[in-house]
């Protein structure tokens, strides 16, 4: 009788020694983003003769809803945009799929190592199911970036608070979408200011790689559209992309054009997230520079740079 009083006055006053322990653990707190999904039918896509319906993964930073605060935008391009590879080709694979993303940008946001922003990946898959030629390369860049400047990015700017100016918007992707984005971003640099890229390529269907935007770093002028670069490459990518990867970056050395180059011993998917999310850092140094967001009645202003988190 004695011996069971004893353990259970033993048990209770464990329980309560770790209650009390566990009362002044204090939790690590994170930044909580949520992820919207929207329904866009592109008039370009349809007379295009691709499929009109297409979903667009919207990335919101916790502080969205209350801050009243418009943010910059980070646009993210999946790979294989001919392969209908299921969910490792489209918008979904950076926000719930292989990569998952945004929780690495929630964590990133949470150690105010950037500031809050939106990022958007829109689906632009076309599944034909076969290594594309040169010229359907070159249309198809074409179309993208028609389809993100005529319709994605005027229906984000209408439907959220994004600093609508190319100094809030950074284009970044991978594989097909990271050759893509420099396409589009050189294509628009009245749209973007910040373009990255991770393991970037194509591979075409007679045989070798494409690089087209080589000739459009050349091409590109500083001006009044200065763009700052971020490319990386694994030197053990599988698909072969290392070369014209360094090709690119000495194109931008040439041009003299500000870039950061990082290669490593990685793949083609491997590192994608932890490089992505390297790249957003270095980018958060330039988004919304000298540009102010402004709660909705406007009393008061705030630039974006000086936003400060309460995590």
């Amino acid at each position: 009788m004695f011996q069971q009083k004893t353990f259970k006055t033993r048990f209770f006053l464990s329980i309560s020694l770790w209650l009390l322990c566990a009362s002044m653990i204090q939790p690590v707190a994170f930044a909580a983003g949520r992820v919207e999904y929207q329904q866009i039918t592109s008039k370009i896509l349809a007379d295009a003769g691709r499929v009109a319906e297409r979903e667009l993964s919207v990335y919101l930073p916790e502080e969205y809803d209350t801050s009243g605060l418009a943010y910059p935008v980070l646009y993210l391009l999946h790979g294989g945009w001919w392969f209908g590879c299921g969910l490792q080709c489209n918008n979904r694979v950076f926000f719930e799929g292989q990569f998952s993303i945004v929780s690495s940008v929630d964590k990133l946001i949470g150690d105010e190592k950037i500031k809050p922003l939106i990022i958007v990946s829109p689906n632009i898959e076309h599944p034909i199911r076969a290594f594309p030629t040169k010229a359907l390369v070159l249309s198809d860049r074409l179309l993208v970036k028609d389809y993100m400047s005529q319709e994605i990015i005027p229906f984000v700017d209408t439907k959220y608070r994004t600093i609508p100016d190319r100094k809030g918007r950074v284009i970044s992707g991978w594989s097909n979408g990271g050759l893509g984005t420099l396409f589009i971003g050189l294509s628009l640099p009245e749209k973007f200011s910040l373009v990255g890229t991770y393991s970037g390529g194509v591979t075409l269907a007679e045989g070798g790689v494409f690089l087209i935007e080589r000739d459009l770093v050349v091409a590109h002028k500083q001006g009044n559209f200065p763009l700052q670069f971020w490319v990386y490459v694994g030197r053990n990518d599988d698909w072969g992309f290392l070369p014209i990867n360094r090709q690119l970056v000495q194109a931008l050395e040439e041009a003299n054009l500000p870039h950061v180059y990082v290669e490593d011993d990685g793949n083609h998917s491997n590192e994608v997230v932890e490089k992505a999310s390297e790249s957003i850092v270095y980018f958060s140094k330039f988004l919304g520079d000298t540009l102010t967001a402004v709660q909705p009645q406007g009393k008061l202003a705030t630039k974006w740079g000086e936003i400060k988190t309460n995590h």
